[in-house]
């Protein structure tokens, strides 16, 4: 098992620094990439039955999605009106393959949250990096959640008494979780104090907007927790060998980086 999360870590870690760096087309299809394989995950843990056109037509919306809020679509009234148009296409899609009227409902939410879910977020990542000195900001949010994570893991099984959140994530310990925090201030602070990211400003707003991550980071990890136990399975998939699947992996970064996007237009 650890061989092959060292080998899956070896493929994948360098393919999205790679992604991140060179930024533009290979970012973006990356990222659309991730955000298709997660709705294929996420309609997969739910096991609802989709007939041929709905299925379609939901990749078809991820990557609609993922274009709007990405900005690669700049087009103010599509960018305005895309979760419009998603909601009322999934409730067509739905309401005329209707073969099983009990269902209908379930798999239309199923369809809308999904969509928002896999491809309403990450695109914030692509909007993180292509913004002015977007590189260190990108890089900022991946420390992040990666240094978060990493302490977190460590400081709860040195230190862990108390749980976090027991009947979503039982692993999980309030100490491991200041641990994750504490380390995500320290590189929003360094990332500030040395003008990497929102040149000007002090180390105390870098560590503000390390918290604002950490603390996104921490919630989308319980979210997507909250989602399998929810659906009664423990990976979203195994896509990734040793790893579980996208979701898995992806669940901090996806609240992380809409926060962090917002949180330095707002700091600025």
């Amino acid at each position: 098992m650890l061989k092959h999360r060292v080998m899956a870590a070896l493929v994948f870690v360098p393919l999205l620094l790679w992604a991140t760096y060179s930024g533009g087309f290979f970012l973006h299809g990356l990222c659309a990439l991730i955000c298709v394989l997660m709705y294929w995950e996420y309609q997969r843990m739910a096991n609802v039955s989709h007939g041929v056109v709905a299925r379609v037509v939901g990749y078809v919306l991820v990557l609609a999605a993922y274009a709007s809020r990405s900005g690669l679509i700049t087009i103010p009234l599509v960018n305005d009106g895309i979760w419009a148009v998603i909601g009322l296409a999934v409730l067509s899609v739905v309401l005329v393959g209707s073969i099983d009227i009990a269902t209908a409902a379930r798999r239309a939410e199923t369809m809308l949250l999904g969509i928002f879910y896999c491809a309403g977020l990450l695109p914030y990542y692509a909007q993180l990096r292509h913004m002015d000195q977007g590189l260190y900001a990108a890089g900022m949010v991946l420390l992040c959640v990666w240094l978060s994570d990493t302490a977190a893991y460590f400081a709860g099984r040195a230190f862990g008494r108390h749980r976090l959140c027991p009947q979503v994530s039982p692993g999980k310990t309030i100490e491991g979780a200041l641990a994750g925090l504490c380390a995500s201030v320290a590189v929003g602070g360094i990332f500030v104090a040395a003008g990497w990211v929102l040149p000007g400003k002090t180390w105390v707003i870098g560590a503000l907007l390390g918290l604002m991550v950490g603390v996104a980071g921490i919630v989308g990890d319980l979210c997507e927790s909250l989602l399998k136990r929810s659906y009664g399975v423990k990976d979203s998939s195994q896509l990734i060998p040793g790893h579980g699947g996208f979701l898995d992996r992806f669940d901090s970064l996806i609240f992380a980086a809409p926060v962090a996007y917002y949180g330095i237009l707002f700091l600025a």
